[in-house]
């Protein structure tokens, strides 16, 4: 999971709130997670149990998994370096990677200089491309919705081409695109 805007001790908080929901059925916030700050030792007992299995215990352990958090040098021209680096790290190749969010990458200047955002999100979504194509990846590019999209989905009209953050880039270099919103009347 390549984060551009949390940390990965946010992260990491989100994913305990989703497991501990899913196999409980309670709901602790992931910023108390983060925070440490529960309502009773029941919950944290609960909080560091769940962790155990999720990060730490080996035989239990059920997702293989790296997050490189809003702190790594993860820009739109190394996505590829960071995600092998990542691997020989770990000894492992990774089936799903995921970019949270695409259109907010910034570009680590080798040679050719980049003058707008449009070429640095779509640099993003060709590196992305190439890295799942060549490795044999499932790469998902998490991106929101520009104001007419939003609009769009607010109103139950269809999101359309260039109604994401990242532009005519985030639909021209993908296979499948999936938009999740909801109306006025469904959030109500």
């Amino acid at each position: 999971y390549l984060s551009i805007e949390q940390s990965e001790s946010i992260l990491n908080a989100i994913m305990l709130t989703k497991r501990i929901h899913d196999t409980t059925g309670k709901f602790i916030s992931f910023k108390d997670i983060e925070s440490e700050v529960y309502e009773n030792s029941e919950v944290e007992s609960l909080v560091n149990i769940t962790k155990y299995n999720l990060f730490e215990k080996e035989e239990q352990r059920t997702i293989g998994r790296f997050i490189v958090g809003n702190s790594e040098n993860l820009y739109s021209n190394t996505i590829k370096q960071v995600v092998e680096q990542h691997e020989a790290k770990y000894g492992i190749n990774f089936d799903v990677v995921v970019i949270d969010y695409m259109a907010d990458l910034s570009h680590k200047q080798i040679g050719k200089e980049f003058v707008d955002k449009a070429d640095l999100t779509k640099e993003g979504y060709k590196e992305f491309h190439d890295l799942c194509r060549t490795k044999n990846k499932l790469g998902i590019a998490l991106n929101q919705l520009t104001k007419e999209g939003i609009d769009n989905v607010m109103s139950g009209k269809p999101v359309t081409f260039g109604n994401t953050a990242g532009g005519q880039a985030s639909d021209r270099y993908v296979e499948l695109s999936i938009n999740i919103g909801g109306t006025q009347a469904e959030y109500a």
